[in-house]
């Protein structure tokens, strides 16, 4: 079986649904929003621990006040985190 260590930052994504893409200097309101966890290093290493591949992930945290988000994210996808 393959290991793979993926190196990278972890980020807190904002996705935020709203009915129309604005025009410029529009404001729309948000019909709906969630967090996910986000950065290409950490979704490559999600991905590869649901196809059952053992990966490890080596990232730096945002430093935007969000960090415990960014842990408890990832500990929700099932990624053992040493630090």
């Amino acid at each position: 079986m393959s290991q793979v260590l993926c190196v990278g930052v972890a980020t807190v994504d904002n996705i935020v649904l709203i009915e129309k893409y604005p025009s410029a200097n529009q404001r729309v309101v948000a019909l709906d929003s969630m967090r996910s966890i986000g950065g290409p290093a950490t979704i490559a290493a999600v991905t590869l621990a649901r196809l059952g591949i053992e990966v490890s992930l080596a990232a730096s945290l945002e430093m935007m006040k969000r960090e415990d988000l960014s842990l408890k994210l990832l500990r929700m996808r099932a990624l053992i985190l040493e630090m």
